[in-house]
């Protein structure tokens, strides 16, 4: 396809590919780490703080905040 960035497979762009899949690797493994060494109700609302971020972040709340 014309006019689309080097390294790119189609619309693949393979740099942000191997750029997320590394970090992914090391996230998964501290992930895990984390979720044996923390208590199971600690993980929990840890788990809702977060989930309530990202969807603040994806309806675009926090940016109406000003936040």
């Amino acid at each position: 396809v014309e006019g689309l960035p080097r390294y790119c497979l189609g619309y693949i762009d393979l740099q942000q590919f191997a750029l997320l899949a590394a970090s992914s690797i090391f996230s998964a493994q501290w992930g895990a780490n984390a979720a044996h060494r923390l208590p199971a109700e600690q993980l929990k609302y840890i788990f809702i703080v977060l989930m309530l971020y990202i969807g603040a972040k994806m309806t675009g709340v926090l940016a109406w905040a000003g936040l």
